[in-house]
């Protein structure tokens, strides 16, 4: 990514090709690191301007990152994200509108330990 973002993509494209042949060789098919390089291996042709190559590795690489890390987790939708930008920007607008539902329904789980109490609030103490 921080290649791409210094606009040199292309450059990428030979590197996250080896690491993803060789995180499929020493690792199982559904590991998180095949599924980000997949991801990023994406990306890297996307904003190549290589669309056809872009769009199976981007949704291959984002279905298994939901595998792994699971439906909340910030990485996997950061990577929602830019694929719903991705299909945008084909307009593939059907696609994208389900990815952004996908996106909504995540953000809206409300993770019970990231909010902010005062003291008490939700202990026993506070309920009398």
């Amino acid at each position: 990514m921080a290649i791409c973002f210094l606009k040199d993509c292309p450059s990428t494209i030979p590197l996250l090709k080896d690491a993803i042949e060789e995180a499929k060789a020493k690792m199982r098919p559904d590991d998180f690191p095949i599924g980000l390089v997949d991801f990023l291996l994406g990306y890297a042709y996307w904003k190549s301007g290589n669309i056809s190559e872009a769009g199976q590795h981007l949704q291959d690489g984002t279905s298994a990152m939901n595998r792994q890390l699971g439906w909340g987790h910030p990485a996997y939708l950061d990577a929602l994200k830019q694929y719903e930008q991705f299909l945008r920007e084909t307009r593939q607008v059907e696609a994208a509108d389900v990815i952004r539902h996908r996106i909504l329904q995540a953000e809206a789980v409300v993770d019970v330990h990231s909010i902010q109490t005062s003291q008490g609030m939700f202990s026993i103490d506070g309920l009398h």
